[in-house]
């Protein structure tokens, strides 16, 4: 009989302990669910070419299309730490690449390319593919 009530003790316990336990996903407060999804910025394109780019609240953002064998725009002034991302629009690849500083590499169309600069300066760039294509970049 003491083992019958101890193997109910058991159970009613287990049970009592398992009922703390919940399925139901906990939602953050809405003050730290900003905070919690503002740690990285995530750029990506159809053909799986992402750049992962640390978020900082001053931030700043520039565009430079690819299209029709030229950069647009061909020149562009910036503040030192803008990113600046080059979209390929061409059905074609490109490259933009600064000697010694960066080099995306071949971009398939659709697909982007981003680099943060940090020092103020001059940048001229080129399409290694299309040498004829070039952009400058000036970083106050």
């Amino acid at each position: 009989m003491k083992n019958k009530y101890l193997s109910l003790f058991l159970i009613a316990g287990a049970l009592i302990a398992l009922s703390g336990c919940s399925s139901a996903s906990q939602q953050l407060p809405a003050n730290q669910q900003s905070s919690a999804a503002a740690t990285t910025d995530t750029v990506s394109a159809p053909s799986s070419t992402t750049v992962v780019v640390p978020a900082t609240p001053s931030t700043e953002t520039a565009q430079v299309a690819i299209s029709n064998f030229s950069f647009n725009p061909a020149q562009l002034t910036i503040k030192k730490g803008t990113v600046v991302t080059w979209t390929n629009q061409d059905p074609m690849s490109h490259t933009v690449t600064s000697q010694g500083l960066f080099d995306s590499g071949p971009i398939s169309s659709n697909s982007i390319y981003s680099f943060k600069f940090d020092n103020a300066g001059t940048f001229d760039y080129a399409c290694t593919i299309h040498p004829s294509m070039k952009g400058t970049i000036t970083v106050q």
